[in-house]
């Protein structure tokens, strides 16, 4: 378990039967197991400065 933690993966055979034993950060790495998306609007990059005001002026020219 030392080498799959400090290095790198390690296969396991047992009576011809094999399992992989690897670092719980490289498993959760490789299934993707990441923060709720909300999590990530929460805490996304900062909006300040960006200009959010909308063209309140119509797209169709026969509606203006």
């Amino acid at each position: 378990m030392s080498r799959a933690l400090d290095e790198c993966p390690q296969r396991i055979e047992r009576r011809g039967e094999a399992v992989i034993v690897l670092a719980e950060k490289d498993y959760r790495r490789l299934t993707g197991d990441r923060p709720p998306f909300i999590d990530y609007l929460l805490n996304g990059p900062s909006l300040d400065g960006v200009d959010l005001e909308r063209d309140t002026s119509s797209m169709n020219p026969s509606k203006e």
